[in-house]
């Protein structure tokens, strides 16, 4: 083009940008301010996009300063990429700071800070926002509840998720699949499995999120091995594994979930699920369903299966690992492996003492007395302490109101 306006330049930014061309965009972005362009509210938040997806914080900085001396700092399109843009970058004091400074704010600027908060892991936060935008009159849609059920998972918020799903119901979006999947994962991580399965079940199309969610719930409770494999058959039924090339995380999370939910008793259909991952399904196993697969067979008590598998894929273990080899170790008696998986958790975690304690108690439990001695006597020369157990608790006695009657 012999004549290139403002239209033509954003239209260059936004177009890298939406196509995941995050560089180009800059780089165009840049060639504009050599040029001495200025930027519309439309390039600025196709720039700060770029920025966001790329995690370029300190090119941000400047783009920020650059929008403080237009006449854009106060425009809502800007400041809501503002938002995003600090949220997802972690620094949610300058996303709260910007978000303060808002004479006016849209959905869009408060989905901004409450899927910021929620991203980060501030729960609490992410609630008491969402509670301030239903306060002050506006109505969620379906991403606000979405980020709000992802921050409640996880935690003791087990009463506020389901009252976010009592006012996902009042709002319309009760048929929603992405919101019945966000609370299927939400229920089954606040420990109510039972409302995971009676929301899934209640679901007249099942697709692969809901299953991957029914999945991961499963996968945090004992006993459940075999109706998370129910679960993965009716995936597989439905053809839902079709849909990997375009799904492929919720695939992997899916079958690394199964394999290791199906711990008790149902060793071998862990290696047939496995098996059927990379065989019939076309799924690459990574370094996570690996794992998944050495933690099922040592819960199972394949311990030496599980050690040659370690020693037959090319995986470098981590702590988690030999973890789990060495607690099944402990739980069958089989001091030669342990003493094994000892030795790797002592160069990659040596100042974990929980490792200690289990070999010592290993030692105990297999008659190795002079042993188990002298590891409780290394623990006590060294200081060790072990970390104590803690447990969540929610008071069922107070009430906390999410929307007041009018």
């Amino acid at each position: 083009m012999e004549d290139k306006n403002i239209v033509s330049w954003t239209s260059m930014v936004s177009g890298y940008t939406q196509n995941g061309c995050f560089r180009d965009a800059l780089m165009v972005f840049l060639e504009m301010c050599r040029g001495g362009v200025k930027l519309n509210q439309f390039g600025y938040g196709s720039t700060l996009r770029a920025c966001t997806s790329l995690r370029y914080l300190e090119t941000g900085f400047q783009i920020q300063g650059c929008i403080q001396k237009s006449r854009y700092v106060e425009n809502l399109f800007v400041q809501s990429a503002l938002i995003d843009f600090h949220s997802k970058c972690g620094k949610m004091e300058d996303a709260c700071s910007v978000f303060e400074r808002m004479t006016k704010r849209d959905l869009v600027s408060w989905n901004a800070i409450i899927g910021g908060y929620a991203v980060q892991g501030y729960s609490e936060d992410s609630f008491r926002v969402f509670c301030s935008l239903i306060r002050e009159g506006e109505h969620p849609d379906c991403f606000t509840l979405g980020s709000v059920l992802k921050a409640l998972a996880g935690g003791s918020f087990l009463v506020k998720v389901s009252q976010v799903h009592a006012l996902t119901i009042q709002l319309g979006y009760g048929s929603c699949n992405s919101l019945s999947g966000s609370l299927i994962n939400a229920y089954g991580k606040c420990g109510s499995i039972e409302n995971s399965f009676k929301l899934y079940m209640s679901m007249s199309e099942k697709d692969i999120i809901a299953c991957t969610a029914l999945i991961s719930g499963y996968a945090q409770e004992s006993n459940h091995g075999r109706v998370a494999l129910d679960v993965l058959k009716e995936m597989t039924r439905r053809q839902l594994h079709a849909l990997i090339f375009k799904h492929q995380a919720y695939n992997d999370v899916a079958m690394g979930n199964a394999l290791v939910d199906i711990h008790t008793g149902l060793t071998g259909e862990g290696w047939e699920c496995f098996n059927d991952m990379v065989s019939k399904h076309g799924i690459l196993p990574r370094e996570e369903h690996i794992a998944c697969l050495i933690d099922t067979f040592a819960r199972g008590g394949w311990l030496e299966e599980a050690f040659h598998l370690i020693c037959k894929m090319n995986v470098k273990p981590n702590a988690s690992l030999w973890g789990s080899i060495l607690g099944a170790c402990n739980t069958y008696g089989n001091t030669r492996l342990g003493e094994v998986a000892a030795k790797h958790l002592f160069q990659v975690d040596p100042d974990n003492s929980a490792n200690y304690v289990v070999l010592a108690g290993l030692y105990s439990a297999t008659g190795a007395w002079d042993s188990a001695g002298n590891m409780r006597n290394f623990i006590e020369k060294r200081s060790l302490k072990k970390e104590p157990g803690h447990s969540l608790l929610q008071s069922t006695q107070s009430k906390f109101i999410l929307l007041q009657p009018t």
